[in-house]
C-alpha cells in the first residue's frame, strides 16, 4: 500500500510572461536620426549666418567684399565727410586787374572773325616807343572793315582814325593805296562793330591801338574765336 504520507510534487509559481518588445523598424530609426542631424546642421548654419551678417553689416568683418558668394549679406553704408579745407587764394589788386584785362575783351576786331584770328603781331622797336601792330594779310575783296571801338571817325584816303575820348584810346587803320572804300563820313560817331567800309581789292592792312595820354601802343591780340581783341600786356 502506497505511502499515504508521500508528498505531492510542489508546483512552482508561474513566471509572468515578458511582453514582446514591439520596437520601430530600423529604417524609421535612421530617418529620425537624419531629421535630428539636419535640424542641428541648419540651426548651426543659420546661427553662423546671423553672426557673420552682423559682423559684416557693422564692417567689423566685411566678408561680403572679400568672398564673392557672400555678397548678398547686407552692409551698413559709410558716410564719409569731406573735411578738406579749401585753400584761400589771395590775389593782389594788381594781379586781379591783370587777370581781368587779359581775359575780358579789350576791344572789337577790325574785321570778321575768320580773318581776325589769323592776324600777325608785328613788334618793332623805335627811338620813341615799342610798336605793336596787328597785320591782316591777303584780305579778300569786299571784306567789311568794322569799328573796333565806339568813337568819332577821321577818314583819309588810306587811313582811318577812330577816337574814344572816354577810354583815352585811338584805333588806327592803315590800308594800301586805293584798296579801301569808306561807307561812313569823317567826324561821324560810330558804335563798336559798325561797318566802316570794305576792301576794294585783295590786299593787306595794319591795325593798332594807342593810348592818347602817353601816345604808347596798346598790346592786344585776337581772341581764339576772332570776335574781339584781348589785352596782351603785362
Amino acid at each position: 500500500m502506497a505511502d499515504e504520507t508521500a508528498q505531492e510534487p510542489v508546483q512552482q509559481p508561474s513566471q509572468p510572461e515578458q511582453p514582446v518588445n514591439q520596437g520601430k523598424p530600423e529604417g524609421l530609426k535612421g530617418l529620425a536620426l537624419l531629421e535630428v542631424g539636419l535640424f542641428e546642421l541648419l540651426f548651426i548654419v543659420g546661427g553662423l549666418l546671423i553672426i557673420f551678417g552682423l559682423l559684416n553689416y557693422y564692417n567689423v568683418l566685411p566678408i561680403s567684399r572679400s568672398i564673392p558668394f557672400l555678397s548678398f549679406l547686407p552692409q551698413k553704408q559709410k558716410i564719409i565727410e569731406n573735411k578738406t579745407q579749401e585753400k584761400t587764394v589771395v590775389i593782389s589788386e594788381v594781379e586781379l586787374y591783370k587777370k581781368i584785362k587779359n581775359e575780358l575783351p579789350f576791344s572789337g576786331c577790325p574785321i570778321g572773325p575768320d580773318l581776325c584770328k589769323n592776324a600777325e603781331i608785328i613788334q618793332e622797336e623805335s627811338s620813341q616807343s615799342a610798336q605793336w601792330i596787328l597785320r591782316f594779310s591777303n584780305i579778300p575783296q569786299d571784306s567789311e572793315i568794322l569799328a573796333a571801338l565806339d568813337g568819332t571817325l577821321e577818314i583819309d584816303n588810306s587811313t582811318i582814325i577812330l577816337t574814344n575820348k572816354g577810354r583815352l584810346l585811338k584805333a588806327y587803320y592803315e590800308f594800301e593805296k586805293d584798296s579801301f572804300e569808306s561807307q561812313a563820313s569823317s567826324s561821324a560817331i560810330v558804335k563798336q562793330g559798325e561797318v566802316l567800309g570794305k576792301i576794294t581789292s585783295a590786299s593787306d592792312f595794319d591795325f593798332y591801338l594807342k593810348n592818347t595820354t602817353s601816345n604808347s601802343y596798346v598790346q592786344v591780340k585776337p581772341s581764339p574765336d576772332g570776335r574781339s581783341l584781348l589785352y596782351a600786356g603785362l
